[in-house]
């Protein structure tokens, strides 16, 4: 079988926590074509960081880059060294980075370039999801979360050019064959899975269903459809309570929250 017709879809909004004390969306996303495949990644910037939503936005370009050159190039989607390899571009260039900034290199890391990855892509002849760090994957409604562990420590990709942690792989989960869809999303937009298909507040539409986000077609043929859908369940909304007077409920993202997918057909060969 043969996977053709690929779609893709991603956004990013900020959490109500960072809206709140003025700080910027350290979530990011970034989708990509090459001759025959599709990549979709997000990136999630480390919250005490002083910049890190520019780690997370160059974070994710830069691997949804290197892995549609790879990919094009022969590249196998559902190889562990394809993404390694892929993650090792990205880090080659944070290097240059630190580099270039001067000063104190850890300092530039943790300020800039501490973000967690989470990244699916999908070639004629397969597919496959990978992260580095927390985050959520969903294959065709097969959702699985991933937490940073207990002490809250994601293996940030920037830790191998410093002695902060031991370097760990990222883990690859290969889509099984005959599979239609990819959701990656950060951490932050696993709030959304307590409420899956529930009304919003205020009526608002329904809550965006990781499981099902594959089967609605708006989100792919809109281009902004998938940021409007997260950035109401984002809002805050002021309700009446029974005396009239009102009350601000908060949404249901209090953190930064990046979505991305890739749905496909399969044809036999």
């Amino acid at each position: 079988m043969t996977y053709t017709n690929i779609e893709l879809a991603g956004a990013a909004v900020i959490g109500s926590a960072h809206r709140r004390v003025d700080r910027p969306c350290q979530d990011a996303v970034a989708t990509a074509r090459g001759a025959a495949c599709a990549v979709a990644v997000v990136a999630d910037g480390c919250g005490s960081g002083a910049h890190s939503e520019l780690g997370a936005r160059l974070g994710a370009r830069l691997l949804a880059a290197s892995l549609v050159a790879r990919l094009d190039a022969g590249a196998d989607v559902e190889a562990a060294a394809t993404w390694e390899a892929a993650a090792d571009d990205v880090l080659g260039h944070v290097r240059a980075l630190v580099d270039a900034f001067g000063g104190d290199p850890a300092r530039a890391i943790v300020d800039h370039f501490l973000f967690t990855l989470v990244a699916a892509a999908v070639t004629p002849a397969g597919a496959a999801a990978w992260l580095l760090g927390d985050g959520v994957v969903a294959i065709d409604g097969a959702v699985r979360v991933f937490d940073a562990g207990d002490d809250n420590a994601p293996p940030y990709l920037a830790y191998r050019l410093t002695a902060a942690a031991p370097a760990r792989p990222g883990e690859l989960l290969v889509a099984p064959r005959g599979a239609r869809a990819i959701t990656v999303a950060t951490d932050g937009a696993a709030a959304l899975l307590r409420h899956a298909g529930d009304d919003l507040p205020g009526g608002r539409g329904r809550v965006l269903d990781l499981a099902a986000l594959a089967a609605e077609d708006r989100l792919f043929t809109h281009p902004d459809a998938l940021r409007r859908r997260l950035a109401v369940a984002g809002a805050d909304v002021v309700e009446l309570d029974d005396a009239g007077a009102p009350v601000r409920r908060p949404g249901l993202l209090s953190d930064d929250a990046a979505i991305a997918a890739l749905r496909w057909e399969v044809a036999s060969c």
